[in-house]
């Protein structure tokens, strides 16, 4: 065990972060703290600098200024041999899935897998079983366009879920589903965090925010509001 193995140490840290384009501020001097196990909502208005948060940490943009550490790895020193490393950590589950029409449920979430060079029996035994969690093993020859929005959004989560990632970034998954398929993927992603999972989660559905262990709200690219781990002052938030 690592010195970044406790569940007192934080997993994903962010000091003084910016990001801008051009002379445009989408996050401006976000500092927090995410510990594992947390399963955290991130908030604020469309705009607010929520999606720009999850890219700078899942590397997908390079960030303008400060610093960001996830288990210790400093996201501006990650060279490109460490970089398979680091994807491993990381699960992303988009709001509008991104999976690939022309292959199949099971080659979809196998990519995870081949890009971090997987033994194929181990490939084939683990995307069988995180289909078999999320409800879909039945469907893992389909391709996506067959299967309806609620199925997609579970295949991205299984997918996320495959390289037993220590963490999952999830942007606005149940934006585009009906309330009982959101309700499904929310229940995918608590299963997650219930087994030591961190877990962040971007939403601007306020009815959502009763399921969070801590809220985060961003506005205009600035953090405003943190509930932190334990706050009193936040009972009833977004009932």
């Amino acid at each position: 065990m690592d010195e970044h193995d406790s569940n007192t140490d934080p997993i994903i840290r962010m000091f003084s972060v910016g990001k801008y384009y051009g002379s445009k501020a989408a996050l401006t001097g976000v500092t927090l703290d995410v510990f594992r196990g947390e399963y955290v909502f991130l908030t604020g208005p469309s705009g607010a600098g929520k999606t720009t948060l999850l890219k700078l940490l899942y590397m997908a943009e390079p960030m303008t200024e400060g610093q960001i550490l996830i288990q210790g790895m400093n996201l501006s020193r990650i060279n490109k041999k460490r970089m398979p490393y680091f994807r491993r950590k990381i699960g992303v589950v988009f709001q509008d899935y991104k999976l690939i029409t022309t292959r199949t449920v099971y080659e979809n979430v196998a990519l995870v897998l081949l890009a971090i060079g997987a033994d194929k029996k181990y490939i084939k035994k683990k995307v069988r079983h995180v289909l078999s969690r999320v409800g879909l093993e039945d469907r893992m020859n389909a391709y996506p366009p067959a299967l309806s929005g609620g199925e997609q959004q579970r295949v991205a989560v299984a997918r996320a879920l495959c390289g037993n990632p220590a963490v999952v970034l999830a942007d606005e998954p149940t934006g585009n589903l009906d309330s009982a398929s959101a309700g499904l993927v929310l229940d995918l992603l608590e299963g997650f965090n219930a087994q030591g999972g961190t877990v962040l989660l971007a939403t601007h559905d306020e009815s959502l925010l009763r399921r969070a262990s801590r809220i985060l709200s961003l506005e205009a690219g600035s953090l405003v509001l943190d509930t932190g781990r334990e706050d009193p002052d936040m009972a009833g938030f977004g009932q």
